[in-house]
């Protein structure tokens, strides 16, 4: 194919995955009876964020991240960073000109998904142009922009910093990629390193690619690859320099070790891979570093020795550490998102079969597709190669573990698949005829962006994103009859509810609210549950006066049903929903639809003990 004919397919692709996009994210925002458009999020992480970000614009404290109506009167902090406030706060400002700051803020956070989507398709195809070739180019974009959890992570409605995360993740990618492909060059290591620092500020969770990466550099090393150590050295140099300036940007005077949110914790370890690879580099005159076996265990002891020094800081560096063991039993362990993508043993048609498929079907192709890649490519395009199979070598089984990961599995295994799409797309040109290769070329690939949604459709249960509605509860109404500035919205108040209540309501109305679907340990979340299930309404009457509530919320339906079953008994949580209530509550009247499933209670003052005479 003439340059100019690839240049037209590269740019005949963007604009097809950009369609994509666009269609859609508009599918999702008009869906749901245009919950959306009435002020509706995707989920409970989008409301706490927005509503932490108008406290962040309120006040200006960008070194105290604590959420003060969460959990009160503690209140909360979040294991969130910076960046991602930062770009929803620029994104406010942008929008201020036009609508009023609420209406900024909500609009930014809706947009800013499908925004940084679309910066993914351009870095997709920056990230794999020295890779791919030309007529290839454009099938990246294409895919990736097709795949469940890509397409999971930009909706619109969720400001979310996976996304984010997803596009560091590729840009990086892209920088390791030149690396090998230009080791002479400082340009791409530096800017990886850069990339890497940046990354690991949204979320320690890029540690992972960043070992893989390093990891790769070891074994280069070790095999003798002129230049590896050279490479490692930058990286882990800028990698370092930049850590260290994002925690001081991100915590100011807060220099603490912490798990997992970037502090020292991870300026220490970035920093002993600096102390490691400068060993290295140090040691690479030695004649005897030569021999594979000396490099072997001169890497081994340099990673054992700073291994070692890292050892005391292991809590600090572990971020599952910082869960609520309570909350990982009751809620956590339900969450979708660290769900296995595959189960087996016991087999079952949607576990082990149509869910695998739905995330990582591509994995069917890619993987042969990757070893095929590898075998027929030059030396410095093997090791650029090499760059995306050992991320995928640390991905993949992390998404098979857990739904989350599936994300950066599906970024990578789209460049083999795109690669094997195009080679058989091209050797369907040479072996039909011009006529049937138009009609068959574009059925084709289309059939291998979308079959894996097929299993998807054979499981797909009912979605809840963007529903005013949580499991039949209409909190998204009641917002509006809590914000009441005649009523209830005269004055804050504390409110007890189900945890996945909490954002919401502390997003739409001006009250604290005690518990939230969050793993660090808070308070409220396990006051709530014992106030819930209490069989004596003495002991939920003493943890609510001790906890400050002034108001309790309650819904019969299928979500608190489960969250506080414990037996047939007659528990708290049921009394108030059978209108059973005892005397410290009075019922507060709700509008007819809404009183329908929810049940809004008052505490009223304590009696006042008569004084003697």
């Amino acid at each position: 194919m003439t340059n100019s004919g690839t240049m037209r397919q590269a740019a005949a692709g963007s604009v097809a995955a950009l369609a994509i996009v666009l269609a859609v994210q508009t599918y999702l925002a008009l869906g749901h009876d245009g919950a959306l458009l009435r002020g509706a999020l995707a989920d409970t992480d989008a409301y706490l964020r927005l509503a932490r970000v108008r406290e962040l614009i309120t006040s200006w404290g960008w070194f105290d991240p604590l959420i003060a109506r969460a959990n009160p009167p503690d209140g909360f902090v979040p294991h969130w960073t910076r960046p991602l406030d930062l770009l929803l706060v620029v994104g406010t400002g942008l929008l201020l000109p036009f609508l009023e700051p609420a209406a900024a803020l909500h609009w930014a956070g809706v947009f800013l998904g499908p925004l940084l989507q679309v910066a993914l398709v351009a870095a997709a195809l920056w990230a794999t142009a020295p890779l791919m070739r030309g007529a290839w180019l454009w099938l990246v974009a294409v895919l990736l922009v097709c795949q469940p959890l890509v397409i999971s992570s930009f909706m619109v409605g969720r400001p979310d910093h996976h996304g984010l995360l997803l596009l560091l993740f590729v840009l990086a990618l892209g920088c390791s990629i030149r690396q090998w492909l230009r080791p002479a060059d400082a340009a791409p290591a530096v800017w990886g390193g850069a990339l890497g620092a940046l990354g690991l500020w949204v979320s320690v969770e890029f540690l992972v690619y960043i070992a893989a990466d390093m990891a790769l550099l070891g074994v280069a090393w070790l095999l003798g690859v002129g230049g590896a150590g050279r490479l490692g050295h930058r990286k882990a140099a800028a990698l370092f320099a930049l850590t260290v300036a994002f925690v001081g940007i991100e915590r100011g005077p807060d220099l603490v070790f912490e798990a997992d949110r970037l502090s020292l914790s991870h300026a220490a370890l970035t920093g002993f891979l600096v102390a490691v690879w400068t060993a290295l580099r140090a040691a690479e005159g030695a004649r005897a570093l030569a021999s594979r076996g000396v490099r072997g265990l001169a890497l081994g002891v340099a990673g054992a020795a700073a291994l070692a020094i890292l050892l005391p800081l292991r809590p600090e560096l572990m971020p599952m550490a910082a869960v609520d063991p309570f909350y990982y039993a009751k809620s956590f362990v339900h969450t979708q998102e660290i769900r296995p993508t595959l189960v087996f043993p016991p087999f079952s048609w949607d576990d082990t079969v149509l869910r695998p498929i739905t995330y990582l079907g591509p994995a069917v192709l890619a993987l042969p597709g990757l070893w095929w890649l590898l075998r027929r490519a030059p030396t410095a395009g093997r090791w650029a190669w090499l760059a995306v199979g050992a991320a995928t070598a640390v991905c993949l089984p992390l998404a098979v573990h857990q739904i989350r990961w599936a994300g950066y599995a599906e970024a990578l295994l789209v460049l083999p698949y795109a690669a094997v799409l195009g080679e058989w797309a091209a050797r369907m040109e040479t072996a039909l005829r011009p006529g049937l290769v138009t009609l068959m070329r574009p059925l084709g690939l289309a059939a291998a962006a979308v079959w894996i949604y097929f299993p998807a459709m054979v499981q797909a249960k009912p979605y809840q994103g963007f529903a005013e509605t949580h499991a039949g509860c209409p909190v998204g109404e009641l917002s509006g009859f809590l914000s009441d500035p005649a009523g209830l919205g005269g004055s804050p108040k504390r409110i007890m509810a189900l945890y996945d209540f909490g954002p919401g309501l502390l997003y739409r109305t001006p009250h604290s609210v005690l518990a939230l679907p969050m793993h660090r340990p808070h308070a409220g979340y396990g006051n709530t549950y014992r106030a819930m299930t209490a069989s004596d309404p003495g002991e939920a009457e003493r943890i609510m006066r001790a906890a400050g509530v002034d108001l309790v919320l309650v819904c019969d339906g299928a979500a608190e049903a489960t969250f506080y079953r414990t037996g047939d008994g007659d528990i708290f949580w049921k009394r108030l929903v059978d209108r059973r209530a005892p005397d410290f509550l009075r019922e507060v009247p709700l509008p007819d639809r809404l009183g329908e499933t929810l049940r809004l209670y008052s505490v009223m003052p304590p009696p006042v003990a008569n004084g003697g005479g």
